[in-house]
Parts: structure tokens; sequence; C-alpha cells
């Protein structure tokens, strides 16, 4: 009965440990003041080389996230909605800038993107561009 007890809240404890680990801590974008190095993880090489057009002006962009002072995330997630003969599709999409701290990730800015597609046309940019001027404004305002 004791060595269960004992495994029991071995277990406990190595899972809430674990767990921690990969909860995020917040910041402010202003920690990114004066980084230069960038890497763009993204689902596509698309979405990434136009998110790299809009900063590659002002950052260097890097290969690897181990030579990156800071990582912009894009993710996206889309859905198909039917409304009779009409079909819209949306696309929301994520971009995120952390860093990588020695215990876990440190979420600095996040904003969201949603495009809409009825019916194969639509006016907008993409949410890789619009999030990434997101991204250079906030940064600039946060100066």
């Amino acid at each position: 009965m004791r060595l269960k007890t004992i495994s029991l809240l071995l277990i406990t404890l190595l899972t809430s440990t674990v767990l921690a680990q990969e909860l995020p801590e917040y910041g402010q974008i202003t920690e990114l003041q004066g980084k230069q190095k960038v890497y763009i993880a993204a689902e596509s090489v698309s979405s990434r080389k136009i998110i790299a057009n809009e900063l590659k002006k002002q950052f260097i962009l890097v290969d690897s996230p181990d030579e990156a002072e800071f990582i912009l995330l894009y993710t996206v997630e889309s859905s198909t909605e039917s409304l009779g003969r009409r079909r819209s599709h949306y696309m929301r999409s994520q971009l995120t800038a952390y860093v990588q701290t020695e215990k876990r990730k440190r979420i600095l800015w996040q904003d969201d993107e949603t495009y809409e597609e009825s019916s194969g046309f639509s006016l907008s940019r993409p949410n890789e561009m619009n999030l990434a001027k997101n991204f250079l404004k906030a940064l600039k305002k946060a100066k």
C-alpha cells in the first residue's frame, strides 16, 4: 500500500513538472527591442515567403531557430460554410512572436486575422501579409 502511494505521488509530481514546462510565459512586445535575428515558422513555404517579404527590410531572417533571437510562428485554421448555393471559405490565421527561454516559451505578441472568400473571389490581402504588417506596426508603436 505504501509503495503504491509513493509511486502515485512520484507520477503526479513528474506529470505536473512536465506540464508546467510546456505552459508559456507572457511578456511584452517591448522585449523585442534590439533583437534583429528572426526565424519564421509557417505551415507552408509560400506563407513563410509572404511574411519574410514584409520583414526583410527591418530584420535579419535566419534559417534555423537555433540562430534566432526570436521566433514568429504562423498558424492557420480554416473552415467552409454553405448557405444555400453560396459557399464561403474562412481562414483564421494567427501570428505569434516569442522567445525561447531555458525553461519555456515566452510569448511577447500575438494577433489573429480572418480572411473570407465567397464564390472564389476576394479583394483582401493575404492574412500572412496583414499579420506581418500588424506586427511591424505594434513593434513601432511600442518604441
